[in-house]
C-alpha cells in the first residue's frame, strides 16, 4: 500500500532519543554499504528529469548518504549539508526551486560549494512508529520545477525505500 508523504506530529524532538534508537534497529548508523537502496535512487534519476538522487539518514550530528547517483561509497557529512533537514523539519514532500531564493538555503553548503544544488524535491523517510528517519531527494544544478507525475513518482519510491528498510530490518532480527 502507498502512503503519501504527510505530517506527523509524533515525530516531535521529545522522541528523538527513540527516533535514535529505531535508526540503530535499522542499522542504519552505521558506515556500512546499503546496495539495496542503489536501485530506489538510479530509479528516481530515471524517473525524474533531476539528474542527482540521495537517501540521507539523520543522525545524532551528523548525516549519513546511504546512496547516493553522485557520490560514491558512503559519505558522512554534517547536518547542515543538503536537505535532509529541511525536508525532515516540515515533514511532507518539499519542492524548493531555487535554493539561491530561499532564505535558509542560500548559505547550505550543497549550493555555495560543488555540487552547487539550485533545486530539490524530496520526500521524508518516516518509518510506521512516525519516525523520520532520513530523508529522499533529488537534486538538480540548475533551478528548476518537477511535474505532478514525477512528485508522485518519488513518493512511491520514498514509500519503496521505507518498506526496504523494514523488511532488512526483520530479515536482521530473524537471524538472532
Amino acid at each position: 500500500s502507498i502512503v503519501p508523504c504527510h505530517m506527523n506530529e509524533n515525530a516531535a524532538p521529545k522522541k528523538e532519543k527513540a527516533r535514535l534508537r529505531a535508526l540503530k534497529e535499522y542499522g542504519l548508523l552505521q558506515l556500512t554499504p546499503q546496495p539495496a537502496l542503489d536501485q530506489f535512487t538510479e530509479l528516481a534519476t530515471l524517473s525524474c528529469h533531476f539528474p542527482y538522487a540521495v537517501i540521507a539518514i539523520a543522525g545524532d550530528e551528523k548525516q549519513l548518504i546511504v546512496s547516493s547517483t553522485t557520490i560514491p561509497g558512503i559519505q558522512e557529512t554534517s547536518l547542515d549539508w543538503g536537505f535532509m533537514q529541511l525536508i525532515r523539519e516540515v515533514q511532507t514532500f518539499t519542492v524548493v526551486e531555487d535554493t539561491q531564493l530561499h532564505p535558509s538555503l542560500r548559505n547550505n553548503k550543497a549550493v555555495t560549494a560543488a555540487p552547487h544544488i539550485r533545486a530539490f524535491a524530496g520526500c521524508p523517510l518516516i518509518d510506521g512508529n512516525g519516525f523520520v528517519l532520513g530523508a529522499f531527494y533529488v537534486m538538480n544544478d540548475k533551478p528548476d520545477a518537477i511535474s505532478d507525475a514525477e512528485q508522485r513518482a518519488l513518493t512511491i519510491i520514498a514509500q519503496n525505500i521505507i518498506d526496504a528498510l523494514r523488511a532488512e530490518r526483520q530479515k536482521a532480527e530473524t537471524q538472532y
